[in-house]
């Protein structure tokens, strides 16, 4: 059962993870910074925090205007590992993920909150991104071309989202957002479980939205075909 949002609307967290950071890009902190739709919380969780990444993180803190969590694990866990810290960490209504090759566009969250709104009973939205190269500019690609996830492809999630995120490898921590109450189900991941697979398996089955058709909304998990986040790959 879904908690009914307060008046206000769903209160936003960030989880975001690293194993140092100094890794943390500046570019992705300014980005977040000049969301149109600030944040309520933003949860960090490293592996290392020596005097530079302590400051990186300190003067990000300062400059929001809002509150900034910043955790340094006492045993190293991996990304993996502090992914799931961040989000179990978490206090607010929804949980949006970031990762570090991430540069986010101004409209994100509040593109993500409006979805969130217009169907309460949404638990995860899963969400484009187009690939850019380190200085953000576009490669010409994005994250559902490269995992083949076409319209056809996301008519066919409709009916078996588990299948489609094995498939197509589109449930990433930073293209999702999702409802908090969902938590005692994805955490803890079952030893030797792909985090991204046992994230996905908690949200199923699912519905079209009959006032979304093109965009391949659903109730349960929602689709959203418009890149709202630039990734950066990873190097090999």
């Amino acid at each position: 059962m879904l908690r009914p949002f307060s008046a206000k609307g769903p209160g936003i967290s960030i989880a975001l993870s690293a194993q140092d950071a100094r890794t943390i890009p500046q570019p992705l902190l300014d980005s977040i910074l000049a969301q149109e739709r600030l944040p309520d919380e933003f949860v960090i969780c490293v592996d290392e925090l020596g005097p530079m990444g302590r400051e990186k993180l300190q003067n990000f803190q300062d400059r929001a205007g809002f509150p900034v969590h910043i955790h340094r694990n006492g045993n190293k866990l991996g990304q993996a590992g502090s992914t799931l810290k961040a989000l179990s960490l978490c206090k607010r209504e929804v949980i949006v993920g970031a990762d570090c090759w991430d540069l986010w566009l101004p409209d994100k969250l509040q593109t993500i909150e409006q979805a969130f709104l217009e169907s309460p009973k949404t638990a995860l939205i899963l969400f484009n991104a187009t690939l850019a190269d380190g200085a953000g500019e576009s490669l010409g690609g994005t994250v559902w071309e490269e995992a083949l996830f076409d319209r056809q492809a996301r008519y066919r999630f409709a009916r078996d989202p588990l299948a489609a995120v094995l498939k197509h490898h589109i449930c990433r921590v930073p293209c999702m957002a999702f409802r908090a109450d969902h938590l005692r189900w994805i955490l803890p991941v079952p030893l030797g479980w792909n985090v991204r697979v046992g994230l996905g398996s908690c949200f199923a089955p699912c519905s079209p939205l009959p006032s979304w058709p093109d965009h391949c909304l659903f109730a349960v998990w929602t689709v959203a075909p418009s890149p709202c986040v630039s990734v950066n790959p990873s190097p090999k």
